[in-house]
């Protein structure tokens, strides 16, 4: 298995990142050009806004 290198974000690539609109985002670049490293840090962003989100206090169940 490949493990990928540390990086950090470009100011573009933040912009696709944090992005927080609902919908389709659609990136288009060169082969090599941080597609895939953008979906996988969108992907992480949104796995933990999504867990945060269910992790808060729990209504009673009545």
């Amino acid at each position: 298995m490949k493990v990928l290198r540390p990086t950090r974000p470009t100011g573009e690539q933040l912009t696709v990142i944090n992005n927080r609109k609902p919908g389709v985002f659609v990136v288009r670049g060169a082969a090599g050009s941080g597609k895939t490293t953008t979906a996988l840090y969108r992907l992480k962003f949104t796995v933990g806004f999504w867990q945060r989100r269910h992790s808060g206090p729990q209504c009673a169940q009545a």
